[in-house]
Order: C-alpha cells, then structure tokens, then sequence
C-alpha cells in the first residue's frame, strides 16, 4: 500500500529535514517517491523560464538526498494552483499516499504549504499522511519531525464513530496490518447519546459499542489491540487520549471530496489534525 507515495516539497530548509527522516519508509515497502513542486501562478500569468530551471535544480538536489537511501525518485515540476497540481501528480503517477509536513497549531496559516494542506485534505481521494515538523533543529535552523518515524507504526490509534466513513480508514489498517504493532481502537459516547433513549442506560449503550468495538478488531485482524469506549466531545476526548503519549499515529477516515468533507474536516478531523502532535493519516471514503 506504500510501496510508491507523493512528497509536495516547498523547498524549504525545514522540507529537506522531512525528506531526510523519510528513509524509514524503506522498512515499510516504500521503493518509490514522487517529489513534486508547483510554482503557484496565483499572482502572475506567466512564469519567466529561468524561475523555472532554477526551481528544477533545486527539486533535482532534494531528488538527491532521495537517492542515497534507494529510492527510485520521480520529480514532477508544475505551475498551477498547488493543491489542485499536488492531487493531479498523485493521480498521473497513481501513488497511493500523500505525505506533507506541517508545523504549528494552526491548518489554515502556520503550515508548510500554507492553505494548501486545508485544500488537499478536503479534495484529495487518497490517503494524506500528516508529519508534525514542530521540533527546532537549532543546527540547521529550520524544523524536524515531533516523532521519530522509525516508530510510526508501533502504536495506531483509530477513533471510529461507525460511520460508513470509517471504512476505508478499516481497510487500510487491514491491508498494512503486518507494519501495525499495536493498536487501540475508540469509540467517544457524546452526551447527548448519553440522554437518549430511555429505554437505554449508560452501560447498556457502552455494551452495545464495546461489541461493534469487537467486530472492528475482527475485521482488521491485528491481534494485539486495545478497545475503549469513551464519553464526551469527540474531538476534545480524541486529543485528550493522543496526549496521554502512548501513540505514534492517528488515522481517521473522512467522507471524501467537496462541500461534506469540508463539514466533516470542519469538526472532529480539522481539530484533531490541528491540534495533534503526533502524525495524522486521513483516509477518505471514495
């Protein structure tokens, strides 16, 4: 499932920090990457052809970094709207991830490739896998990864809220259960369910989630895997739990493209991509 993934690189210092911790992937079937560039056209009509050799050498020196760790790399130059280019290069060369790095708190400015993220997350029909670059190497001057990606898939957190959403975010974890070591699965009662109906206790309906759990944990097939059920606001209580420092990843599913997604990515998956330190993988419904 990783074995060819899209790297967008802004260029910056800080993205040759990401492209370097990008060497594990080896351990996790990754042989190839595509590493793509836009020159955003937002503010000119035409781009001087100069602008463009220089931004492709400067693409083929990060290709190089790439190299040494054997990879096979594919660059891709484009000028465009930057998250419509980064979603047509992962469907031309049909990769099946998207990794970015973000740093800050905050999905619609303090990120890498600024309101690029917020669009590609909210378009993109395939997994976008988030690295926080939140750490300052004072060395290089620029930001590294929060988590050491060695470990990226120790512990996976999956929130579910049973949703046909969730699916593909199932099957993922399914198709990649053999890099996945441990995994908990959470389910968050809010509590207006915990009001209704009547007929129904608190316990009861913990009982009823607790099986739905199970079936999950069946359907994925990882034997070594957590199941809680949890009360409150979903999102508060899903940071609350990445917080407690057991996880190295959280992957959440999300309905897919245009004005629903953004709904959806609006509550529960925008904060937790927001306010997460740990790397969040988005896997849309198709």
């Amino acid at each position: 499932m990783l074995k060819k993934i899209l790297v967008p690189t802004d260029l910056s210092a800080t993205s040759y920090n990401l492209l370097d911790s990008l060497k594990v992937f080896k351990n996790y079937g990754t042989e190839e990457i595509v590493l793509m560039h836009a020159i955003d056209t937002k503010y000119t009509l035409t781009i001087p052809e100069n602008t463009i050799e220089e931004t492709q050498k400067l693409l083929e020196n990060q290709a190089e970094l790439l190299t040494k760790y054997d990879f096979k790399i594919t660059t891709d130059l484009r000028t465009g709207t930057p998250w419509k280019e980064i979603v047509e290069s992962a469907k031309s060369h049909n990769t099946s991830l998207i990794l970015i790095g973000s740093h800050g708190r905050s999905i619609a400015g303090e990120i890498i490739l600024g309101s690029v993220t917020s669009e590609l997350i909210e378009q993109a029909n395939m997994p976008i896998l988030i690295i926080k670059m939140t750490e300052f190497d004072t060395e290089k001057k620029a930001r590294t990864s929060a988590t050491k990606l060695e470990h990226l898939f120790d512990h996976v957190l999956f929130p579910t809220d049973f949703s046909e959403e969730n699916k593909a975010c199932k099957n993922f974890l399914k198709e990649n259960k053999n890099l996945i070591k441990k995994l908990t699965i959470i389910y968050v009662q809010e509590p207006i369910l915990l009001e209704q109906p009547l007929e129904f206790n608190v316990e009861e309906l913990d009982a009823i989630a607790f099986k739905r759990l199970e079936d999950i944990k069946k359907q994925i097939g990882i034997e070594n895997t957590n199941l809680e059920v949890l009360h409150g606001k979903p999102s508060l209580e899903i940071i609350d739990y990445i917080e407690s420092g057991r996880f190295n990843l959280v992957a959440m599913g999300t309905r897919g493209l245009g004005l629903t997604a953004r709904i959806l990515l609006g509550s529960n998956a925008r904060y937790v991509i927001r306010h997460s330190k740990i790397p969040v993988l988005i896997i849309p419904q198709k």
